[in-house]
């Protein structure tokens, strides 16, 4: 009966720490993909017509305020993280702000993004990676 306890108490054990190391490392895969303020990104050319995952006001709004009716200009330019939220979906949503105080484009200084879905679908790409 010794024997059997020590055996159960040991494969309880293992199983403990097995556990506990697969949770902590869910949890830094997790923290690795979190967004940070601060963190800079650069916008890349849509993979269609408009962008799904930044948050551009329309191309109409855009020619209200007299600029060119397309998101090109914002292509290449450098943004950082201001500020971070979640959604009710529990998606990080991001607003993001040229490095230089600028205007991301003609009278749009800040725009907001799905952090996730934009890295997944490559609208924005990391600063200082190729």
């Amino acid at each position: 009966k010794l024997y059997i306890m020590k055996n159960a108490l040991l494969k309880s054990g293992i199983f403990l720490i097995l556990t506990i190391f697969a949770f902590q490392s869910s949890l830094a895969q997790s923290n690795a993909n979190e967004p940070k303020i601060g963190e800079k990104f650069v916008i890349q050319e849509a993979t269609t017509s408009s962008y799904k995952a930044i948050h551009f006001p329309k191309l109409n709004l855009l020619m209200k305020r007299g600029a060119i009716a397309s998101y090109a200009p914002a292509e290449n330019k450098v943004v950082e993280i201001v500020e971070v939220k979640k959604n009710r979906k529990g998606e990080n949503i991001v607003v993001l702000e040229h490095v230089d105080g600028k205007n991301i484009l003609t009278g749009v200084k800040s725009v907001r993004a799905n952090y996730q879905k934009a890295l997944r679908l490559g609208e924005l790409e990391a600063y200082g990676r190729s």
